[in-house]
């Protein structure tokens, strides 16, 4: 009582509002916060911000499970799985899931990453489908139909997926419910959002970080000081591999820009391996003194495919994105995308739409922290001298036999 009256003298001086004002407010200030849980509604509409993320679970008005279905282009690499491992851990951080489901037991891939999940999940406050959504091929037609279809039927409360191609996919579609995109690399210049929120786009969120590629660029070139850069990339992926954001980086610091693109045709050849090596040679023929591999061009298992070309002229092995082509032969990635966080920002996203926030006024922005990995044995092979600062700032170290 002692302490209520000092802080009423306290509100008085500061204010000047008389003292049965100041007792009113704080009486009514104290019914409400006791009131809060009767009244969530209202506090939901009221007082949560663009900023702020539940931390407890909740389930549907009807007390079911809210359904979720995952969309990502298939077939998925090592970045989806990342996201989805991030996403799973933080909804059961939360709650929504079985704190007692071990998910260190669940296979390192996403296809079996997503199965455990499935088998091991109660669905007390989130039910995953039975299966993931892959798009970009074939089937998305069909895949747009029975989505539509499930929708109507209320089997469908949100969508989470991941890249530019879902992305596109989900927003053509013309969905009504809720859906999240994460990793897409340009959600506004791909028509996802639009760079202002608009009323339209109240159901769609997308994860957006600027400039990451921009910032690994320089950073390579800051530690290797090359002069001429060489790309490999697909060109169906030109702009998902942000190829352009490469290209002006390097033109802004002076740096010439080898691109070396695979095309459809090439793709589908017998003798891809060894076109790849002929585009690589032909980098080094043109006075290529580093090379960057960008996304997809070879398996995570098959990055050694290259090496002996770059060792043989001494050229640094630079992955644009993936620890696993690390680990099976290039020397070094910095990667600027925090998957595990961009799944963890797409769970607590998830849990603000269950509460009753709207997808669309979320915050989109994310700055990622880097993480690298290099690997000794190539960096022996390619003559580099690690420096105690690389080791030390490294997440990963691989050596191989």
């Amino acid at each position: 009582m002692e302490k209520l009256l000092i802080t009423v003298k306290r509100i008085i001086k500061k204010t000047g509002f008389s003292c049965f004002i100041v007792i009113a407010l704080i009486i009514l200030l104290a019914a409400g916060m006791c009131s809060c849980e009767k009244n969530e509604d209202i506090t939901i509409k009221a007082d949560k911000t663009a900023d702020y993320y539940y931390n407890e679970p909740c389930t549907k008005k009807d007390g079911t499970a809210f359904q979720i279905a995952v969309f990502d282009e298939g077939p998925p690499i090592e970045s989806s799985y990342l996201w989805l491992k991030g996403m799973v851990e933080k909804l059961q951080n939360i709650g929504y899931l079985d704190k007692n489901i071990d998910f260190s037991q669940a296979p390192d891939d996403f296809d079996g990453y997503y199965e455990y999940l499935v088998e091991h999940n109660d669905g007390k406050y989130v039910k995953f489908l039975d299966e993931p959504y892959y798009v970009g091929g074939d089937e998305d037609e069909q895949i747009g139909a029975e989505i539509t279809a499930k929708i109507k039927k209320g089997e469908i409360d949100v969508i989470a997926a991941t890249g530019t191609l879902p992305g596109v996919f989900l927003k053509e579609l013309g969905i009504e419910i809720p859906f999240l995109v994460s990793m897409a690399s340009d959600p506004v210049g791909s028509g996802i959002v639009s760079e202002k929120k608009t009323a339209e786009e109240s159901n769609i969120w997308a994860l957006i970080e600027d400039d990451a590629m921009s910032r690994q660029f320089r950073f390579y070139q800051k530690t290797f000081g090359f002069r001429h850069v060489g790309v490999l990339y697909l060109d169906e992926y030109e702009e998902i591999a942000e190829i352009t954001t490469y290209e002006e980086t390097a033109d802004d610091i002076g740096i010439e820009f080898l691109k070396a693109p695979v095309f459809e045709d090439e793709i589908s050849s017998a003798d891809y391996i060894n076109i790849l090596r002929n585009k690589v040679k032909q980098l080094v023929n043109d006075g290529m003194d580093a090379f960057i591999l960008s996304i997809a061009v070879v398996p995570d298992d098959d990055a050694s495919v290259l090496l002996d070309i770059l060792t043989k002229e001494r050229i640094p092995y630079l992955i644009s994105d993936g620890n696993a082509l690390v680990e099976t032969g290039g020397l070094m990635c910095l990667s600027c995308f925090d998957y595990e966080g961009y799944g963890n920002r797409a769970a607590m996203v998830l849990s603000n739409i269950f509460h009753g926030l709207r997808a669309g006024d979320q915050n989109r922005k994310y700055t990622s922290s880097p993480v690298m990995s290099i690997n000794l044995t190539t960096a022996q092979k390619l003559g580099y001298k690690t420096t105690f600062d690389i080791l030390q700032f490294a997440d990963k170290v691989y050596r191989n036999e």
